[in-house]
């Protein structure tokens, strides 16, 4: 994809913005910290693959933000099971 946008004439890309997230697990800055690392380690990636000028990319680690995302929402919410053994409804795993 990469190549298809940056070999299209008709195409000028100005601004790439990069966003690092880390899993809510540790402490926070530590989360800040390794959300803007692996940031920073894809824009390295993309420099050395396709070689893109630093200015282009604007990257910024968020730490921890799994609000959103499917695990969060699995483990917010009690997980209905019907047991082999007794056939009854429970609400833990």
């Amino acid at each position: 994809m990469a190549n298809a946008i940056l070999g299209n004439k008709d195409v000028t890309v100005r601004t790439v913005n990069i966003d690092g997230y880390a899993s809510p697990e540790g402490q926070e800055a530590n989360n800040i910290r390794l959300a803007d690392g692996r940031a920073k380690s894809f824009v390295k990636y993309l420099e050395q693959t396709y070689g893109l000028s630093t200015r282009l990319f604007h990257v910024e680690g968020h730490g921890e933000d799994w609000a959103d995302s499917p695990v969060a929402h699995r483990q917010q919410q009690p997980v209905e099971r019907t047991t082999p053994r007794n056939r009854r409804r429970t609400g833990t795993q």
